[in-house]
C-alpha cells in the first residue's frame, strides 16, 4: 500500500519537517551499544541520517524504490528496498530499531516478530508519529478543514492510527516510561505560506485527490486558497510550527 501512496518523493524531501536531534541522542543513550541501527520505512532517509551521527552502521529500508532514490548517501548508511516485515538482519544483531511515521502501514504481527528476532537482548525499539502541525488558531482551523472536509475521503485506512496516536496498534513490548526519555519531543521550525502549501502537497490524500479530481484540491480552488491566504496574512511572513511527537519506546528483554 505505502509504495503506491508515496510516489511524490521529491516533495517529501523538500517540505517534510525534520525530527528533533535530542530524540536520536536519547535513543542512542538507551541502546546497549551503538554498533548497528535499523530504520524501517525510512522514506527519504531523514531519520537514518540522524542515526548515522550516533551509530557505526545504519541499515535503512523502504518498500518504495522512489523514496530510496531520493535518500541522501552516507558512508555509514546502507539503503535497501525491502518490505518492512522481512527479517533482513541476523538474530540478536541490532542495537536499535526505529520506525518514524510509518508503523501504521505495516503488518503489525509480522513486524513485531521481526523486531523480536533482530534486536539484541536489551536492544531498543522506538516507533513514533505526528498528526497536524500547531501554528496559530486561524491557520490550524484551515488545516483541519482541509484534512477532514476537502481530502478526508482520500485518506487510506491507516490514517486513523495517526489520529489515535498509535494507541490501537499492537505493541507487545515492555515500554520505557516517559520519565526515562527526558520529556516530550517535538518538531519545531518556521514556514511561510508556500512552505505550508508544499507540506500539504506531500499528503497522500492530496495526491490521490489530485489524480481523482484531475485538478489540485487546494491550489486550483481559488476560494479555498483565498481562505488560506486570509488565515495566514502576509504570505512571505514566517510563522513557527510545532509538531508534538507521539512515541512508543521499548527495551527487548530476551
Amino acid at each position: 500500500m505505502a509504495d503506491k501512496l508515496f510516489s511524490h518523493s521529491a516533495l517529501y524531501l523538500k517540505y517534510r519537517p525534520r525530527y528533533p536531534e535530542d530524540l536520536f541522542s536519547t535513543l542512542s543513550r538507551l541502546a546497549p551499544s551503538t554498533h548497528v541501527a535499523l530504520d524501517v520505512g525510512t522514506g527519504n532517509g531523514q531519520a537514518a541520517l540522524s542515526l548515522a551521527k550516533y551509530f557505526d552502521q545504519v541499515i535503512a529500508t523502504d518498500v518504495n524504490p522512489k523514496q530510496i532514490e531520493q535518500a541522501t548517501p552516507h558512508e555509514r548508511i546502507e539503503y535497501k528496498v525491502v518490505p518492512a516485515e522481512e527479517k533482513i538482519l541476523p538474530e540478536s544483531s541490532v542495537d536499535l530499531i526505529i520506525v518514524a511515521e510509518a508503523l501504521h502501514w505495516f503488518d503489525f504481527e509480522r513486524f513485531n516478530e521481526s523486531v523480536r528476532f533482530m534486536l539484541k537482548p536489551g536492544g531498543i525499539y522506538a516507533a513514533w508519529g505526528y498528526d497536524l502541525p500547531v501554528i496559530d488558531e486561524s491557520v490550524d482551523r484551515m488545516i483541519r478543514f482541509y484534512c477532514d472536509q476537502v481530502v478526508g475521503k482520500y485518506w487510506a485506512s491507516g490514517r486513523h492510527h495517526i489520529e489515535t496516536h498509535y494507541e490501537n496498534i499492537p505493541f507487545p513490548f515492555t515500554q520505557i516510561p516517559a520519565s526515562e526519555l527526558g520529556g516530550e519531543f517535538a518538531m519545531i521550525g518556521e514556514w511561510n505560506l508556500e512552505d505550508l502549501l508544499g507540506y500539504l502537497d506531500t499528503w497522500s490524500a492530496t495526491q490521490l485527490a489530485l489524480k481523482d479530481m484531475k485538478k489540485h484540491p487546494l491550489r486550483d480552488d481559488q476560494e479555498l486558497l483565498k481562505l488560506f491566504h486570509d488565515a495566514w496574512g502576509y504570505p512571505d511572513e514566517f510563522k513557527t510550527y510545532r509538531y508534538p511527537l507521539f512515541i512508543k519506546v521499548a527495551r527487548n528483554y530476551k
